[in-house]
């Protein structure tokens, strides 16, 4: 048995790991929105804002509690090969890698469903301007690319997710 190799399974273990997935400072910010930041809105639309109408469409909290078992199986059991073949620090960032996906597949599927429906006033508000426009939009919709576009109007919240990974000692 190589002992090298369990010393640096030892020392990899005692390094814990924290992976956090969100909308971090650095994109936080949207363009032409004053002073509504991408984490703003997450926070509004992740928590709900009932003064402002606007119902809870977690993109977070319920769809990576929902998913854990999916996002940590293909990892259960495999510490040691991936600190074999470098450092434990590459399966942290897979992970989370597959947190973030499923925080994206949130914006792609309603919630994965479960988003409430939008309001027929917003629906039409979409379908306003050109009649190109209108056009192009309701086809999205038709089609399944939009599946009413919850959330994902400019896409600027959604490409301000991602993950990171904070070591601690």
């Amino acid at each position: 048995m190589d002992i090298e190799k369990l010393h640096q399974l030892a020392e990899g273990l005692k390094t814990r790991a924290v992976i956090q997935v969100g909308v971090f400072s650095d994109s936080s910010s949207r363009k032409s929105s004053g002073e509504l930041t991408n984490a703003d809105l997450a926070m509004y639309h992740e928590f709900g804002s009932p003064e402002h109408g606007l119902p809870a469409r977690s993109m977070l909290r319920v769809p990576l509690a929902d998913h854990a078992q999916e996002i940590m199986a293909p990892f259960r059991g495999k510490a040691a090969a991936y600190l074999a073949k470098g450092t434990i620090l590459n399966l942290y960032k897979l992970i989370g890698i597959a947190a973030e996906k499923i925080v994206l597949g949130a914006f792609k599927t309603g919630g994965y469903g479960k988003w409430a429906s939008l309001k027929g006033s917003t629906l039409l508000a979409k379908l306003k301007g050109s009649l190109k426009k209108r056009r192009g939009t309701l086809a999205k919709i038709r089609s399944g690319q939009l599946g009413e576009g919850i959330l994902i109007d400019t896409g600027q919240l959604r490409r301000a997710f991602s993950y990171r990974v904070r070591m601690k000692f």
